[in-house]
């Protein structure tokens, strides 16, 4: 198995991304009905030869999302305090 982690900036565009592996049956028993029952298994008694497999996925990329609720802002300083008025003397 390969792992790959890669951070980049979100862009707008097209992506794709492809995968190939091979299928085989290595243990496939079973019992039916339950643990009781007649034993099965598949990979004794039919003719099961290893299969190619792929899967190919497309997509498209729209930028940068924000929601409004989780967007941050700027902190802004306290607003100052009013002047009051002077009492006549």
């Amino acid at each position: 198995m390969l792992f790959v982690l890669a951070a980049s900036e979100a862009v707008a565009g097209v992506e794709a991304d492809i995968e190939a592996s091979v299928v085989f049956a290595s243990l496939n028993d079973t019992a039916i009905p339950g643990d009781e029952g007649t034993r099965i298994s598949l990979v004794d008694d039919l003719s099961i030869s290893p299969a190619p497999a792929f899967r190919l996925r497309l997509g498209y990329l729209a930028g940068q999302l924000v929601w409004p609720p989780l967007a941050a802002s700027r902190p802004t300083a306290p607003p100052s305090r009013p002047k009051m008025p002077r009492a006549c003397p």
